[in-house]
């Protein structure tokens, strides 16, 4: 059912607006099937949100992250609950609101799933993280880093975005600030993401003559060590992936045909920006 609704939505394109004008000309007002095709997806999205950010025991959160899904989770969300995530990230503003909200209503956050980008933001800005085992949470660019690119190469933007720009990174700024996590744990994200590194696949021909070939990747996974010399708690339960873990999460859904590439980072990976933050 889950699958059929999610299609539904995917289907269903942004939200029918207001008419606009082109040209000068004024768009025609929706017909009443554009007016019932909205309606009809609009259910279906609500659909999707009571079913995927609900309270049982405890509040799962299994959901993009979006303004939408972030006001839904508002109405559920109460004060000092368990609130269960599993989600590939979203929209920045809305994972910023996302972990104000678990922060003043101190809610703690356990991750049973995948839980990346914006997700892993409300993850490690959480008064607490509940952890039991390995905890698929990664990390990727993010505003902050996107800043200090922009301030490295400022012919590539204008004022405007400029001054967006530091709006966002300052509001993820003072999250990870207030939750007592060092900003550059971010920058080490982005580098190792984005840095061109070398690898020698398996290959189900001529085994004995293996090739290098170069690879970015999707995101980035931290060790336990990492995450501690960042300032983040709380880790006791936090463990290293086995072999079959690191399959489930190297590919989409299970599925050996879209994999995704996984940096899994090592001790002192991250010294580069540790010790460029404390001098």
């Amino acid at each position: 059912m889950l699958a059929e609704l999610a299609l539904l939505a995917s289907l269903a394109g942004p939200a029918l607006g207001p008419p606009s004008s082109q040209d000068g000309a004024l768009a025609p007002a929706p017909t009443p099937l554009e007016r019932s095709a909205e309606e009809f997806f609009r259910r279906q999205r609500e659909e999707i949100f009571d079913f995927t950010i609900r309270r049982m025991e405890y509040v799962i959160f299994h959901q993009d992250i979006s303004a939408e899904s972030v006001d839904w989770l508002s109405d559920v969300l109460g004060q000092n609950e368990i609130l269960d995530v599993q989600s590939l990230g979203g929209d920045a503003r809305a994972s910023f609101e996302m972990s104000r909200m678990a922060r003043e209503r101190r809610a703690r956050v356990r991750v049973t799933g995948e839980c990346s980008s914006g997700c892993a933001i409300v993850w490690i800005t959480a008064r607490e993280r509940l952890i039991n085992g390995f905890t698929a949470i990664t990390f990727h660019g993010s505003p902050i880093s996107s800043l200090a690119w922009f301030r490295d190469h400022p012919d590539s933007i204008t004022a405007d975005e400029l001054e967006f720009a530091e709006e966002q990174a300052g509001r993820m700024t003072s999250l990870l600030e207030e939750a007592g996590v060092s900003p550059w744990l971010f920058l080490c994200a982005a580098r190792l993401q984005n840095a061109t590194h070398t690898y020698t696949p398996n290959r189900s021909t001529n085994p004995g003559t293996p090739i290098t070939t170069t690879a970015e990747y999707h995101s980035v996974w931290f060790p336990r060590s990492i995450l501690e010399q960042a300032g983040v708690r709380g880790l006791e339960r936090y463990d290293e992936p086995n072999a079959r873990q690191r399959l489930e999460i190297e590919t989409e859904h299970g599925s050996l045909s879209r994999p995704k590439s996984i940096y899994w980072a090592k001790d002192g990976d991250c010294d580069l920006e540790r010790t460029a933050a404390a001098s």
